[in-house]
């Protein structure tokens, strides 16, 4: 098990040194052409993924790596043209590093963040198009929010349902969250 375990760490490792390298490469790119919408939105695409590889491999550069990814995304999302996906990375994103800060008992600040991604979140499903996805990130989030008093099974329900209803067929994902309403 343990082998297994260093082996799995060393890709870890492997991946988060090729993320690191690619949030440079879209840095040196955006140098020569700041105006590059397709490249704003990959870099902050990858820097959040960089920073939750950071918080999963124990880093001390978690931190930084979050506050740069939240720049990043923030900046973006009233330069795209389909702002769905920067938003949502957004708001996921603020979750994450909610969770990062509740963890290190910074309990102010993951609570600023969790409010920020639930308000993104909050913006998309009463929005003029939500999306089964918008809702049901919602519900999940209402639901695993690391500050209590922010959770709201009630709520997550009603979204959740209303995520299931949104699509024809069975997804395994809205049903998941929907088992998991049901359940809190």
């Amino acid at each position: 098990k343990l082998a297994v375990l260093a082996r799995s760490n060393q890709k870890a490792e492997e991946a988060s040194r090729f993320l690191a390298a690619a949030v440079e490469s879209y840095m040196g790119y955006l140098k020569v052409h700041p105006d590059s919408a397709d490249a704003q939105r990959g870099l902050a695409i990858i820097a959040g993924h960089y920073a939750v590889m950071q918080e999963s491999l124990g880093s001390a550069e978690a931190r930084v790596a979050y506050e740069k990814a939240l720049e990043a995304l923030t900046k973006i999302v009233g330069v795209v043209k389909n702002r769905t996906q920067a938003e949502q990375i957004l708001a996921w994103i603020h979750m994450r590093y909610a969770t990062f800060l509740y963890g290190k008992g910074e309990k102010a600040s993951a609570k600023e963040n969790a409010l920020r991604s639930l308000a993104i979140y909050s913006a998309r499903t009463n929005g003029s198009s939500p999306t089964g996805v918008d809702f049901n990130d919602h519900s999940d989030n209402l639901l695993k929010c690391p500050i209590p008093e922010l959770r709201n099974p009630p709520e997550a329900l009603r979204l959740a349902n209303r995520a299931v209803a949104s699509v024809k067929s069975p997804n395994v994902f809205f049903l998941d969250t929907l088992a998991n309403a049901q359940y809190a």
